[in-house]
């Protein structure tokens, strides 16, 4: 009797807990049962390997910086400066206590920005690169659309999202598009190089000594980590961008609104790389990498000659997905313009055609296209023949020294009269060497 009692109590206390342990794992604060979107990327091949709720335009906190990078070194060299606004230098924390008036270089504003999240630098970089931080969401819009981005609006270009201190209500970004800029951020050098930097140190414009310490704390914890950035407002929650690199292989992890930012981001970096490199995923792929930063287009255009100038802005326009190019407007007669190669030559005449727009000209790209094409893939069809010529020359001399049979097939397949032999070591019962599917009476002497 005694037994049985205290298995009725025990009862009574189990259904007297379930509400209260149902309601914690519905609870996404507390028991974090996963993220409020994320997405796994192959970064080589673009593939989705996981995804959820990954099309749905969130609060980005300060992940948004990497696509404010982008933004910049589109529109401005790196190693241009940067004058700081009042309204730049009044950002909260986190900031690197930017004055106004100060000039920065702009490799320092963005190393403060993207290492210790300084929302003051990430301000003064959109302003300087733009002139105002509405001309700057424009520019993101338009580039955005170009890397293929399909969910988001920017507005903030710190991520910030008060309604007092941001940038009207702060930038909503997707998963899928915060994917895209990652993946657009590792193909710049001088911006991938910067977020697994366990120090960055430089002097300010004020003669202050600066040591930047990564926030990022995946970064020698976890294996092949490399960044990328983490994220947290009380509108957004903690919200992380992960990079990862092993054995050539590097994943992207995006993860938003969650307590967990670092041990969501590693089970799904763990999660990629335990997949096969050829892996399909989920069918999505993100679109190919975009990104065209002012000195890319300067060193590709640079060596360019005036005449020939056009048809280079033609073809950088047609290698690059999405990246429209705009003719700088003609000069009228009474404005002389300097000659680029440092001639001293002007242009007086409005009147004479340089040809850029005549439809030749584009006949002629076109032509040049089609024939690089065809150069291309005559080369791959050679390179193809040559490899499959070398394996048959490798194939044969491994066959030589075994003593084993040796397959060789005519362009048309094996027919009537095959020439299939065996290895001149292998003869027949009379002793003499024979052909294997050679007619009776015909063994090869």
């Amino acid at each position: 009797m005694l037994s049985g009692s205290r298995a009725l109590a025990a009862s009574l206390l189990l259904f007297a807990a379930l509400p209260t342990a149902t309601a914690a794992a519905h609870d996404g604060h507390d028991a974090d049962v996963h993220p409020e979107a994320w997405i796994l990327v192959d970064a080589d091949s673009g593939a989705v390997l996981s995804a959820h709720n990954d099309h749905e335009a969130l609060p980005p906190a300060s992940v948004v910086k990497v696509m404010t990078a982008l933004v910049a070194l589109e529109e401005a060299p790196l190693d241009s400066e940067i004058t700081v606004s009042a309204d730049a230098a009044s950002r909260p924390a986190r900031r690197i206590a930017m004055r106004e008036g100060q000039v920065w270089p702009l490799e320092d504003a963005l190393a403060s920005m993207l290492i210790v999240s300084a929302n003051d630098a990430a301000w003064a970089v959109a302003e300087g690169v733009s002139g105002d931080l509405d001309s700057f969401a424009d520019d993101a819009e338009r580039i955005g659309e170009r890397y293929g981005m399909q969910d988001s609006t920017f507005a903030d270009p710190a991520g910030l999202d008060d309604g007092v201190y941001s940038h009207g209500e702060g930038s909503r970004f997707s998963a899928y598009d915060l994917a895209i800029a990652a993946r657009n951020f590792l193909a710049v050098p001088e911006l991938a190089q910067l977020p697994p930097l366990p120090t960055y140190e430089f002097t300010g414009p004020d003669g202050v000594p600066h040591r930047l310490l990564s926030q990022n704390t995946l970064i020698g914890t976890y294996d092949g980590a490399t960044g990328l950035k983490t994220g947290s407002t009380e509108r957004a929650g903690h919200t992380f961008i992960a990079t990862a690199e092993r054995d050539g292989r590097t994943m992207i992890a995006v993860v938003m609104g969650t307590a967990d930012p670092y041990g969501h981001a590693a089970r799904l970096l763990d999660q990629g790389f335990a997949t096969e490199p050829a892996a399909e995923g989920i069918g999505e792929t993100l679109p190919a990498v975009a990104v065209t930063t002012h000195d890319m287009r300067s060193a590709f255009l640079g060596g360019a000659p005036p005449t020939l100038r056009p048809l280079v802005e033609a073809a950088f326009a047609a290698s690059v997905r999405g990246y429209e190019w705009v003719q700088p407007p003609t000069p009228t007669a009474e404005q002389g313009v300097d000659d680029p190669d440092g001639a001293g030559a002007t242009v007086q005449d409005s009147n004479a055609d340089d040809g850029a727009g005549a439809p030749w000209v584009w006949i002629l790209v076109g032509a040049a296209g089609s024939l690089l094409f065809l150069l291309l893939a005559r080369r791959r069809s050679v390179m193809a023949r040559r490899r499959l010529r070398e394996a048959r020359r490798r194939e044969l001399a491994e066959a030589a020294r075994r003593g084993t049979i040796h397959v060789v097939q005519s362009a048309g397949g094996q027919s009537e009269g095959e020439r299939v032999r065996k290895h001149p070591s292998m003869r027949g019962r009379d002793g003499r060497r024979v052909g294997v599917g050679v007619p009776p009476g015909r063994a090869d002497r």
